[in-house]
């Protein structure tokens, strides 16, 4: 059974600085005077080529569909996580049990803290 946590983006409200936090299902935690909560990414049980948690809104590197690699963002879709390819929005890279079970996956960053990367060419 997976992990159910979740990673929450928070804004200070004075200066716009970024920060996150992980929190874990059922895990009691206060909220910060003078920070707005921007968003909460669900950890999807899996993790990239090093190591690192996949969450959703995380932008990932994948080979899985082509020789070359394909910038994709993780999104929930009606009944599981999927990668959106960036360079075509329309397409679907992969669902959940195809793409993960490729060992090729990296995240390169996420749209809250790495907004640039979500640009094409």
């Amino acid at each position: 059974m997976r992990t159910l946590k979740f990673r929450i983006f928070y804004q200070k409200d004075e200066t716009g600085y970024l920060t996150k936090r992980t929190i874990y299902l059922g895990q009691h935690f206060t909220y910060w005077t003078g920070w707005s909560k921007v968003a909460k990414c669900q950890f999807t049980g899996l993790k990239d080529k090093n190591g690192k948690d996949i969450y959703e809104g995380d932008l990932i590197l994948s080979d899985y569909l082509r020789d070359e690699k394909t910038k994709s963002v993780i999104e929930w879709y009606f009944s599981g996580w999927y990668a959106k390819s960036l360079e075509d929005p329309s397409k679907q890279v992969a669902g959940y049990g195809n793409l993960f079970n490729c060992k090729n996956i990296e995240i390169i960053g996420n749209i809250y803290e790495n907004p640039e990367l979500c640009q094409t060419h």
